[in-house]
């Protein structure tokens, strides 16, 4: 027969095992609280960045998530070309860009984007010239008009910009078939080109670009990402237009206007 101690062992044993099944419980239960927490806040976070995007809804009925492309010309009649970080990446070249949000206008887009990206005061450092049209057959669509409407879920409705679009993935679970590219043209003096700061961590951001260079359009054009280089195409050939009618407009040497316009013509 068990004596009266070993009773009591075994009963603050089974107590001692009992309150560390609680403890245990407790906590899986808080764990889960804050996976379920941070699922909720993710979920949250998504939802409003997706509420934030800018559609355009096509006559194909795929939805295009606008995205800003920044331009930038110097006197030389070169272009500010971005180097993206990531081995992956060592082959492209790109300009500033990014999505509009919520209620910014193409400007506002351009100056958040241009800060986020290369640390440039864009309305200090920096002069608009225009933006940047589709070539007007393409502008103008069937119906033969450039205006924009919203429908019922409040996406842009229009053709004004079909020639500066293009097909990707990266928004697939958003239900976006692709982006619309919205190009702005701007000058940037060379002495104001020293601001460029790319290093985001000290805006508090990732970095999107280990470096910045002068060069044609052309080379956007030439290391453009596979999916972006038809589209890169007709883009680069609007800015040119654009970008060679600035040039002679401030009665600059036609010397620099290779540079714009390259000796074989953008669009096959």
């Amino acid at each position: 027969m068990a004596s009266s101690t070993d009773h009591q062992t075994a009963s603050a044993i089974a107590e001692d095992y009992s309150r560390s099944q609680e403890s245990s419980n407790k906590g899986i239960a808080t764990l889960s609280k804050n996976k379920m927490k941070k699922l909720v806040n993710e979920q949250t976070h998504l939802a409003k960045a997706e509420r934030n995007i800018v559609i355009i809804r096509g006559k194909d009925g795929c939805a295009y998530r606008r995205s800003i492309q920044v331009f930038f010309i110097n006197e030389s009649a070169e272009f500010l070309l971005c180097q993206p970080v990531g081995e992956c990446n060592d082959k492209f070249l790109q300009t500033v860009q990014g999505g509009s949000e919520g209620e910014e206008s193409p400007q506002e887009t351009a100056r958040r984007e241009t800060w986020e990206e290369i640390g440039l005061n864009l309305e200090k450092d920096a002069t608009f010239i225009c933006e940047v049209q589709p070539p007007p057959a393409a502008a103008l669509g069937e119906e033969g008009q450039a205006r924009e409407t919203r429908n019922e879920a409040n996406e842009i409705v229009s053709e004004h910009r079909s020639a500066f679009r293009y097909k990707s993935r990266s928004w697939a679970k958003q239900g976006i078939g692709g982006q619309e590219l919205y190009p702005l043209l701007y000058f940037l003096g060379r002495e104001k080109a020293q601001h460029i700061n790319t290093d985001g961590r000290e805006r508090g951001i990732r970095a999107e670009f280990r470096s910045v260079k002068w060069g044609m359009l052309t080379d956007l054009v030439e290391k453009a990402p596979p999916s972006k280089k038809e589209v890169m195409k007709s883009v680069c050939s609007a800015v040119a237009a654009a970008a060679k009618s600035f040039v002679e407009s401030c009665n600059s040497s036609t010397a620099g206007l290779p540079n714009v316009i390259n000796e074989e013509p953008l669009v096959a």
